[in-house]
């Protein structure tokens, strides 16, 4: 991904990355040999006294990564509107030519290529889902995105060269979408970028939770056939915890058209005896 782009109230392009300087940035590596990246922008001009925090988390072996954006306002008045845009240019192994596509019940933007590879998602997670979307020529939603409209939806319509994928947080038209951010105060936007495996279908998994012991909790995720001309069928769907937790999913038996999403849910029982830090 490029990047992202921050407009606020009725004045577009006050996009944060064109208006500042990067303060700082550190790596963290754990110990279990996972990587956090810390990235602190600091706004200028009409930015001044606004700052973007970025911090990545990718877990080592995974095939994806989480970002959160902290927008923290201290610009001596309430930001009103706020819209914040993610995303960029996609480009598979020896192509620029890709597929671009929408799924807003995943609150997902994806592109993909063909059998031969796997698909790239940008998402937000159960608690931080996107407004409006874009994924087709890379130019064009980076035009939407620094114009501080609101992302079109708009996917691409076959194959095609510089496919890109956007995600937009807010509404430029105000309304039950409208971000606010009082002076002295935060708004934090989650994400996820994966990366999948090579195959018509696709599990798009949600973002992390945490429960307490005894608690019954509930995933939804995403299942996606993303080639137009694939029926898929699936019976005795099942699910399983690497801890041994109790789990179940519904439904379990899917009949799948190309293009098509299907939300599943695993219920998933945290045992009595679970300790803090514990993950299933």
């Amino acid at each position: 991904m490029d990047g992202g782009y921050i407009s606020h109230g009725s004045t577009a392009g006050n996009a944060v990355p064109h208006n500042c300087t990067i303060a700082n940035a550190t790596k963290i590596v754990g110990g279990d040999g996972s990587e956090t990246i810390v990235r602190t922008w600091t706004g200028t001009g009409v930015a001044a006294g606004i700052n973007l925090v970025e911090t990545f988390r990718l877990e080592k072996g995974a095939r994806q990564y989480s970002r959160n954006v902290a927008i923290n306002n201290n610009s001596g008045s309430a930001l009103t509107n706020v819209r914040m845009y993610v995303g960029g240019d996609v480009y598979f192994r020896g192509s620029d030519i890709t597929y671009g596509n929408i799924d807003q019940l995943a609150g997902s933007v994806y592109c993909y290529r063909g059998l031969t590879d796997g698909i790239m998602t940008l998402r937000g997670t159960d608690l931080s889902k996107p407004n409006y979307y874009f994924s087709a020529n890379y130019n064009t939603g980076k035009n939407q995105c620094r114009s501080g409209t609101n992302l079109t939806n708009t996917t691409s319509t076959g194959a095609t060269v510089d496919t890109g994928y956007y995600l937009q947080w807010g509404d430029a038209n105000g309304g039950a979408n409208a971000i606010s951010i009082a002076n002295g105060g935060s708004y934090n936007i989650e994400m996820i970028e994966s990366f999948s495996e090579p195959g018509a279908l696709q599990i798009v998994p949600p973002g992390g939770r945490t429960a307490p012991p005894s608690a019954l909790v509930a995933y939804t995720f995403t299942l996606k056939n993303v080639l137009p001309a694939n029926v898929i069928n699936i019976t005795n769907l099942s699910v399983s915890s690497s801890s041994g937790w109790v789990c179940s999913v519904t439904p379990n038996t899917l009949t799948m058209n190309g293009n098509t999403s299907v939300p599943v849910t695993a219920n998933v029982l945290v045992p009595s005896t679970a300790t803090n830090g514990q993950s299933l």
